[in-house]
């Protein structure tokens, strides 16, 4: 070892597991669902990678109590505020004062875990440039019937102008001009529909490299991802490559805590609805997928712009009845696959934590609207309960809830009606996309996407300097102490230097080595470091509240590591 270096040990690891298996399996990942799926496992203890037809039920190693009796209970007096909350914030792990949250925890059981109301889950489509995502998406929201044939004729007749008749399913979410004209998504596009038991707000992301970013954002909203991948002679190969986006989406989701995944496999018509090829590109997803650990899987051969086994339906043409195109096939359809996802556990009890995405002010309205999604904890905006009071951070302005609108397209009726901002709501808990509107915030202080509305007795830590543990890709080159980076956290990014290289375990053969302060970090290892970021910004370590606590890094276009902190510096 080199004289900065210090071998702690060097033991023999049996060679059944990849090393970015490995890798993962150090970063402790658990699901969007705030879940353990793969802590400390390896290849002999993981579920065989065999064929799934269903996504894999994850069940709990022991029963659950009722949430109501779970939540954490701290008689500590409540800290002062300091005035300014960027340069002086402490890192509560646990309330500094207990905030009583029983009867919106009662709600929250009454409402969803009762029954009453559908569980909402929010799913972003993912995949490499031109596998067919809008297109595909586009197509169940018009068999779902949140488009009607008067304005699908309408995206038809404007896209056959422009050459792209083929793209009017995909116009569907793709609203842009330069999106359309393009014949690419660039940005996350947001919409919701309904299921027989599932209220579904669905994030369509890009896939070209260029957008990676926005896909980065949109897994962090994210509990389910669909992975769209082309089955088209040589194209889904593409995707696969060095380069190609589907290995890359599915390491990122996977990465920002996303643990349940649909490969949904389209374009079969180009293959005619070939099972050799199907059970080719499933084999090679599930090789890859393994070695990320992602054991929950459901595949599912689809046609998007066809419109072939999309919804489970007894009237469709003979050309896109899936029984006579594909009788090998006896599994469901798309929308059932999403149906019958297993429930996402939600920190509903936890303290409140809300990420904000975006600030826009609605045509007519003068008051901005924050939108987002909350991470943790629950909400109300005065109806039948106490109004929430907040504070926002870094800013550190406080303030109350005045009211709370659904991005979901739902509302207290419960109703999806495809439509966002039109709904109001009394509450809303852990795992829901909002938009808020506050009262008394300083109107001429604006908000930023990455920042956290929180609750006043136990805010989010601001900080400048972060302990993390990485997993490190494949780096166009060493990176060193003093190396420049991207940190990308929650739906927003900062400019970042990796400051300290404190340990690294690397694989060498067949031996693991741990390594102390390492001159450099060459790729596929795990790292601890020590980042600085330009600016103060808002995290959780990872055990505190998982969701605030994983980030990804990037240089010059490159996605170089993904981790989680450990430890904040105030």
């Amino acid at each position: 070892p080199d004289q900065n270096e210090t071998l702690v040990s060097g033991r023999n690891e049996n060679d059944d597991a990849s090393m970015l298996e490995l890798q993962f399996d150090d970063l402790i990942l658990e699901g969007g669902a705030d879940r353990v799926v793969c802590q400390g496992s390896t290849a002999e203890n993981q579920p065989t990678a065999a064929p799934l037809e269903q996504v894999k039920v994850l069940s709990n190693p022991t029963p659950q109590p009722p949430l109501s009796e779970i939540i954490h209970k701290c008689d500590d007096p409540i800290p002062k505020t300091p005035n300014d909350t960027r340069l002086n914030h402490t890192n509560y792990a646990t309330p500094t004062k207990h905030v009583d949250r029983n009867l919106l925890v009662q709600e929250y059981e009454q409402r969803y875990l009762a029954g009453s109301e559908k569980e909402i889950i929010n799913l972003i489509v993912v995949g490499h440039v031109d596998a067919g995502k809008s297109t595909l998406m586009g197509n169940v929201l018009y068999q779902l019937g949140h488009v009607s044939s008067k304005q699908l004729a309408k995206y038809q007749w404007e896209a056959q102008k422009l050459g792209k008749a083929s793209f009017a399913y995909a116009w569907v979410l793709d609203q842009t001009s330069e999106e359309r004209t393009r014949g690419i998504t660039m940005d996350i596009a947001q919409t919701a529909f309904e299921t027989n038991r599932k209220r579904v707000v669905l994030l369509d992301a890009p896939g070209h490299r260029d957008f990676v970013p926005q896909v980065i954002g949109g897994a962090a909203q994210a509990d389910v991802a669909l992975l769209v991948v082309n089955a088209t002679a040589g194209e889904f190969e593409t995707g696969m490559q060095f380069g190609g986006q589907t290995q890359e989406h599915a390491r990122l989701v996977r990465l920002l805590g996303v643990s349940c995944l649909i490969v949904v496999v389209n374009k079969m018509d180009t293959v005619s609805w070939s099972e050799e090829r199907f059970e080719e590109i499933k084999a090679t997803m599930l090789a890859f997928l393994k070695t990320i650990n992602q054991t929950a899987v459901a595949f599912c051969p689809v046609s998007g712009l066809l419109g072939v086994n999309l919804i489970n339906s007894t009237s469709c043409p003979a050309e896109a009845d899936i029984d006579k195109l594909a009788p090998w096939y006896d599994g469901p359809c798309l929308l059932d696959i999403i149906d019958n996802l297993e429930p996402v556990e939600r920190p509903v009890g936890g303290p409140f934590r809300f990420v904000v995405s975006d600030i826009f002010k609605p045509v007519g309205s003068s008051v901005p609207v924050v939108a987002g999604r909350i991470v943790s904890g629950a909400i109300s905006a005065g109806v039948n309960l106490p109004t929430s009071r907040i504070i926002c951070l870094p800013i550190g302005h406080s303030g109350a809830v005045k009211s709370i609108r659904s991005l979901s397209g739902t509302g207290d009726g419960g109703k999806v009606d495809g439509s966002l901002l039109d709904q109001s709501v009394k509450f809303a808990f852990a795992g829901d996309q909002v938009a808020l509107i506050l009262q008394g915030i300083d109107p001429h202080v604006s908000l930023s996407p990455g920042d956290v509305i929180c609750d006043q007795d136990n805010p989010v830590p601001v900080s400048s300097r972060i302990r993390a543990r990485l997993l490190v890709f494949a780096p166009q080159q060493p990176i060193t102490r003093g190396y420049p980076v991207i940190f990308y956290y929650h739906c927003s990014s900062v400019p970042a230097t990796i400051t300290k290289l404190l340990s690294a375990t690397l694989k060498e053969k067949k031996a693991k080595k741990d390594v102390v302060k390492p001159r450099c970090l060459l790729g596929n290892c795990t790292a601890e470091v020590e980042i600085t970021f330009e600016r103060p910004i808002c995290l959780e370590t990872y055990d505190t509240c998982k969701s605030l606590g994983r980030f990804m890094l990037r240089v010059a276009g490159d996605s170089i590591a993904g981790g989680t902190v450990l430890t904040v510096s105030i």
